[in-house]
């Protein structure tokens, strides 16, 4: 149905505007084609003037109301409701909504998904021989601060601004989506890339969890093993 849309789109471009193209300024020239490549994931060559022009329009304040400014150049974004719309959410969508910029601007605090667990050593005498134990527990202890412990992660919440972009009736782009939560370092990825990338992640998530455990294993095991020679030898302290 978008594409039928966007067919319409196009057909507006060429009916609206004066008969004779060399009556479009360059620049209404460009906003109507820019309007078109934006409004679509597909971006052609012949798209890159247009472009180049859209982005290139970065004032110090309002880039989103200068940008809506150069698209209504284009005599058809002003037609009816939709196309005003449609200039609305590209200019405050286009070049934001990709997964590699959500990626980038939305940051969130973040908790430790899985809890440090602790471990009380009765004596802190070199005849306990709980010492013996110190290696394996720093393991397991930075193996955690390195994969568990972040404060920061990516949000997975789709902005406001994206969701009335994607979401226009007229316009036909690629959805990024979310993989995994932020506390377990989730991120956005491109449709094309989305299969993939969830592969990778869920397998990170399993060695990562599987990884933890069997260093917790290891420092429990030791200090059982600590256990049993102290039960052995009462004597000591």
């Amino acid at each position: 149905m978008k594409h039928i849309f966007l067919s319409a789109i196009a057909v507006l471009c060429l009916i609206m505007v004066p008969s004779s193209a060399k009556a479009l300024s360059w620049d209404q020239k460009l906003a109507c084609e820019a309007i078109l490549c934006l409004s679509s994931g597909e971006r052609p060559s012949e798209c890159g003037p247009s472009l180049d022009r859209y982005f290139g329009i970065n004032p110090r304040k309002n880039v989103i109301a200068a940008r809506r400014e150069f698209l209504r150049l284009c005599p058809t974004a002003t037609y009816d409701p939709n196309m005003i719309g449609l200039t609305d959410s590209i200019s405050e969508g286009a070049g934001r909504c990709d997964a590699s910029t959500l990626n980038a601007t939305l940051g969130v605090w973040v908790a430790p998904s899985v809890q440090l667990q602790t471990w009380t050593w009765p004596c802190d005498d070199s005849s306990c021989t709980y010492e013996v134990c110190v290696g394996t527990h720093n393991q397991y202890q930075s193996f955690w601060e390195r994969t568990y412990n972040k404060s920061q992660g990516i949000g997975s919440g789709m902005p406001g601004y994206c969701v009335g972009y994607h979401g226009h009736a007229y316009t036909d782009l690629p959805l990024p989506r979310y993989i995994g939560t932020p506390e377990r370092g989730g991120f956005w990825a491109e449709p094309d890339t989305y299969e993939k990338a969830l592969n990778d992640y869920n397998a990170r998530v399993i060695w990562e969890d599987n990884e933890l455990e069997r260093l917790r294993g290891e420092v429990n095991e030791c200090r059982n093993r600590v256990d049993e020679q102290r039960r052995q030898w009462p004597w000591r302290p």
